[in-house]
């Protein structure tokens, strides 16, 4: 179906792959316009389904190239049941909703073709606004400025079950503010909800080091202290920047760390997994043999029973938290 409808398929959270989804639209739309035989493009620019009680904030995509749009705004409307697909509810769920109504009804209204001026040419960003806000006025509809990553994520929060304890933001804000998109964000958001216990939505020192994989111990609250810059809890934006500053403090000195902690390793006889083990539950005081069998597993990536620097050059990007922890501690102890 997907090719006999010459879809232009992309990755939602790959960088790259927008990139070339986005040369190949401008490439068809170009051919479009030049040649009325080849059919244009039907481009949906929410990115996603919602209730229909608002517009989200449209993708650029369809008004990157600067040519002309044709506005369809499409209508469900219903006596007994809404049958909208949003985040919190399933395909059965949806097709029993259907089955309830005794017609389902969709309106199409399709409007004339809105043609950019040379300033909407220019800019995406207004000429997207533009037409979103001539669809809302003819659907009567509230503007948002949520977007389908907003979305995304909030489908997420729904179901860790934190949704109202987690303070709203906008994707596009904390991509401006830490740099990282909502892959990432997504992964982040599930360790935080996974180690968020009691659901206060902040994590205090226990938690925090129950995330670790490490005990509580007076270096683990030092480290606690520094991060949480003196909070007694870290909520989710806080979580980010701790995660986001540990990934800068590497890439500035990654090879310097991992100086010191290979440093520390040798000076420790730890040079076989039993070595690393006893020398991790030196570091954290009442660590666990489980504990310490998950760090080392953590750190030895290349799975040859032994720590080198691409290990642990790998292990900072996979767990810069955790790594600027080990690095933390063993400056305390010397």
């Amino acid at each position: 179906m997907l090719k006999v409808s010459q879809a232009v398929l992309l990755e939602r959270t790959s960088k790259d792959s927008k990139k070339k989804a986005l040369q190949r639209i401008k490439a068809r739309a170009e051919l479009a316009m030049s040649n009325p035989k080849v059919p244009g493009f039907f481009m949906f620019p929410e990115g996603t389904t919602t209730n229909g009680s608002t517009l989200l904030k449209f993708k650029l995509g369809a008004f990157i190239p600067g040519l002309p749009v044709q506005p369809v705004c499409v209508n469900y409307p219903f006596k007994y049941g809404d049958i909208s697909w949003t985040c919190d509810r399933t395909f059965p769920q949806i097709a029993g909703t259907m089955m309830g109504e005794y017609i389902n009804y969709m309106q199409v209204n399709i409007l004339d073709p809105y043609i950019p001026n040379e300033e909407e040419k220019k800019d995406a960003k207004l000429y997207a606004s533009n037409v979103r806000n001539l669809m809302a006025k003819e659907l009567g509809r509230e503007l948002t400025n949520y977007s389908m990553e907003d979305a995304l994520l909030y489908g997420d929060l729904l179901k860790y079950g934190i949704e109202e304890s987690v303070p709203g933001f906008y994707m596009e804000q904390i991509t401006k503010d830490y740099g990282i998109r909502v892959r990432k964000v997504k992964k982040l958001l599930k360790q935080f909800a996974t180690a968020d216990k009691d659901y206060d939505a902040e994590l205090n020192v226990t938690e925090f080091a129950e995330l670790l994989g490490v005990p509580k111990t007076k270096e683990v609250e030092s480290f606690f202290r520094n991060q949480g810059k003196g909070l007694e809890g870290i909520n989710f934006e806080k979580y980010i920047d701790v995660s986001t500053t540990c990934t800068k403090e590497i890439t500035n000195e990654r090879e310097e760390f991992i100086k010191q902690i290979l440093s520390a390793f040798e000076n420790n006889k730890a040079n076989s997994e039993a070595g690393y083990k006893v020398y991790f539950k030196h570091l954290f005081e009442g660590l666990s043999e489980a504990q310490a069998s998950v760090l080392f597993t953590n750190m030895d990536v290349n799975k040859d029973d032994a720590v080198c620097s691409s290990d642990l050059t790998a292990y900072s990007e996979n767990n810069p938290v955790q790594f600027m922890l080990i690095k933390h501690v063993i400056g305390m102890q010397g």
